[in-house]
């Protein structure tokens, strides 16, 4: 049987890059695709993050506790830091 620590287990999800929560810069660059879609083309915006969807009413509440400002929303960092990819309709 093989013996493994906590600290590997630990070591191997930082290594892995996999994360509980949704990130700052993550949770702005929704915020901005969905306000840009809402704007340009009048569509709502499902979103999956590392595989799993997100619920529209974690972004609202985002959104509630933290206020986003519109600078910040539409700024070119959390563009930049946002890793998501577009597939039919659907950020995936």
């Amino acid at each position: 049987m093989i013996c493994v620590r906590p600290k590997q287990f630990k070591d191997r999800i930082k290594k892995w890059k996999l994360k509980k929560n949704i990130q700052p810069n993550e949770m702005m660059g929704m915020i901005r695709k969905q306000k840009e879609r809402e704007a340009g083309e009048g569509k709502e915006t499902a979103f999956n993050l590392r595989g799993r969807p997100v619920d529209q009413s974690k972004i609202e509440r985002y959104k509630r506790d933290h206020g986003t400002d519109e600078d910040v929303v539409m700024g070119e960092e959390a563009a930049r830091m946002f890793r998501c990819s577009f597939l039919g309709g659907q950020l995936v």
